[in-house]
């Protein structure tokens, strides 16, 4: 069943958060920053920082592991580090295109939603340094314990929302429009413009592909608003 119509002026609009709302790379980059202060405040590690920041743009795997052997550090180092590193509320902030679509959703009294995968603490953190804590709808994965490629938590969605038309916007075609696609919803997929963790050059089924890409968005004042 249709879930979406450009004729119906009540829409919702959800929104994926890594790599959509803001570029997933600032957050390592904030995280290992973070990670690394830490070390050389508790530990002296010289440079520390810029030396987690060079082994991530190297390709390293694991930049805290790789340091904390590399320096014999105490063997729980690397679990403490990671966990304070969870909780920081990072250094990042929207895309320019992100903040003005999200103002025209506020300005508009439309409000928008947001469904993530991830861990609560660490994307609640980054919600809160993107000034997007007041969602009117959040659904992580570790809180509801649901992948996002299962219908449930969009379905949430339309029963907290009644009577709507829905979007999803995101930027992983690996899981972000499956279940959306099959509610019927719009799906819209941002494109990489080479910053994306995720490669969205992956063979996957038809039902797994966004019904719409736009290069900015910026471009969805013209395209569903």
């Amino acid at each position: 069943m249709l879930r979406f119509s450009l004729n119906n002026q009540s829409r919702k609009i959800i929104f994926d958060l890594d790599d959509t709302l803001y570029s997933e790379k600032d957050y390592v980059k904030s995280a290992l920053s973070f990670a690394g202060n830490l070390i050389h405040s508790l530990f002296n590690v010289a440079e520390a920082a810029q030396t987690l920041l060079t082994a991530y743009q190297e390709g390293i795997p694991d930049p805290i592991g790789a340091m904390c052997n590399a320096e014999m550090l105490p063997i729980c180092t690397k679990s403490k580090i990671i966990a304070a590193t969870r909780a920081h509320i990072p250094d990042i902030r929207l895309s320019t295109s992100a903040k003005m679509i999200l103002d025209h959703l506020r300005n508009n009294s439309m409000g928008f939603g947001i469904i993530t995968d991830g861990r609560s603490l660490t994307q609640r953190a980054k919600m809160a340094a993107l000034g997007c804590l007041d969602a009117d709808f959040v659904s992580i994965s570790e809180e509801v314990q649901i992948p996002k490629t299962d219908t449930v938590r969009f379905l949430q969605v339309e029963a907290k929302f009644p009577s709507q038309s829905y979007c999803y916007v995101g930027d992983n075609p690996a899981k972000d429009f499956f279940a959306p696609n099959c509610l019927g919803w719009e799906t819209i997929m941002l494109k990489n413009q080479g910053q994306n963790i995720h490669s969205q050059s992956i063979a996957v089924g038809a039902g797994y592909k966004a019904k719409i890409e736009i290069d900015s968005l910026s471009d969805l004042i013209g395209t569903i608003l």
